[in-house]
Parts: C-alpha cells; structure tokens; sequence
C-alpha cells in the first residue's frame, strides 16, 4: 500500500490509481472532477483468481453488472465512463510517491529494478525527482516479469530531458523491429505499421531496456484542459 503523507501526494491526479469496492482499480484520467466524480478508466480488477486487466468494452459491461452507480455520462466528453467519488475510494495510489519509493527503496524483482536504474540516471541528468510519477501495473503491484513501464512528468523542461534520455536509448540500442511491431500490434490502430512506425519512432517517448518497454508521458495541468460540455456530431476519416 502506497497511503500518502502531506498534501502533494495526496492529491490526486492524471495517471494516479484509485481503488473502490470489489477489487477495482482505476486510472484516473484527470484530476479535475466532473460532476463530482473523477473521470476514470477501470484497467485492472483483483479477485480470488489474481489480477486480470479488462479490455474498455468488457470493462463497462462488468461495471453496468455490479456497480452500475460508478458510471456517468461526461458532459465534456460526451461518453460514458466511470467516474469515482471521493467517498467510495478504498485506496489512492499516488504515481509521485511511488516514484520516490523507487529511488530510495531497495528492490528485487526485474521490472522494479529497471526503473530504479532509468529514474536514477534521469536524476543524474537533472529531472527533479518531485516531477516524476510511475503509472500502469507497477504503480498498483500488479506487474510481471514483462510489464511494460509507464512513467511521467508534470513539468515541460522535466519531459524534454526524458525524450532526449529516450533519444539517446534508441540511437545506442537497436530496439529490434519485433519490439516496435509487438507495439504495433497491441495498439491496434488503424494506421499500417510502416505509418506507425514512422510517427513513433520520432516521437521519442519510449525506448526498451532489459527486455522492457519504456513509456513516457508529460501530465498537462488540469487548467489547460477543455472542460466545454461537447456533443458528438458524426465520424470523418482523413489524413
């Protein structure tokens, strides 16, 4: 467990964890509430089998069954996804605090230890360790051997060293085509993987060490974002 102490990791915000009843567990997608609720994505349920991460279909339909009053119609997205009140969260996972941990805390199992190793160097390099937040499985103790990494910042000046650490990584290693098509493949989108791999590989926002994939992500504010109700009106494709 991860409970925080002093007002900087008690806040939630973006790409924190919360848990509620029924060995839930959900990405926060923003920090700012939207009807009272936090705006959220349910990645992982834990239960007598172990931890099992939904896909966002499955995930609302297992919702809709069991805990229907966690769902909510975002006016400023215009979709329905989960929103968690304050007075439902069993558990706040704050990405800062584990960051910290990581730095400090001796470790052992792989992917532990391989961010160690990147947020110590990114230290060295000058990132304030305050800027820095861990998300995904490793945030909530939900990681395997092959977990990937989802690390992030909330600072501009943090997020450019981490793609120039990134750069670096990709320019050393040869991250073999099967790792970028093995991307490719779990991000299912609709761009063919020569397209793919042209706006991902310059995008510089994650790089493979020891075997794991690296992300990188910068947090905007939460003030930055559009919080204007919209309202879907039809789908265009273009390029």
């Amino acid at each position: 467990k991860f409970t925080a102490d002093g007002d900087r990791v008690n806040r939630v915000v973006t790409r924190d964890f919360l848990k509620t009843a029924g060995g839930f567990y959900f990405a926060v997608l923003s920090e700012r509430k939207q009807d009272g609720r936090y705006p959220a994505t349910l990645r992982y349920v834990r239960d007598a089998d172990g931890w099992r991460k939904p896909s966002w279909q499955s995930s609302l339909e297992l919702l809709r069954r069991e805990s229907p009053e966690l769902l909510f119609h975002s006016q400023c997205w215009d979709v329905e996804l989960p929103g968690i009140p304050a007075d439902v969260i069993e558990e706040h996972f704050s990405g800062l605090e584990r960051a910290e941990q990581l730095v400090q805390a001796e470790t052992e199992d792989q992917v532990s230890l391989t961010t160690q190793r990147v947020l110590r160097k990114l230290v060295e390099k000058g990132v304030v360790i305050e800027t820095l937040g861990v998300s995904g499985s490793l945030l909530i103790g939900a990681h395997t051997d092959s977990s990937d990494v989802d690390l992030w910042t909330d600072s501009i000046e943090s997020f450019q060293l981490l793609r120039s650490y990134a750069q670096l990584h990709q320019q050393r290693q040869s991250a073999s085509e099967e790792h970028w098509r093995f991307a490719y493949k779990r991000r299912g989108c609709s761009l063919s993987v020569e397209e793919y791999l042209w706006y991902e590989k310059r995008k510089f926002n994650k790089f493979w060490l020891d075997g794991l994939k690296i992300d990188l992500s910068l947090n905007r504010p939460a003030e930055e974002h559009i919080w204007e109700p919209g309202r879907k009106l039809k789908e265009l494709e273009f390029e």
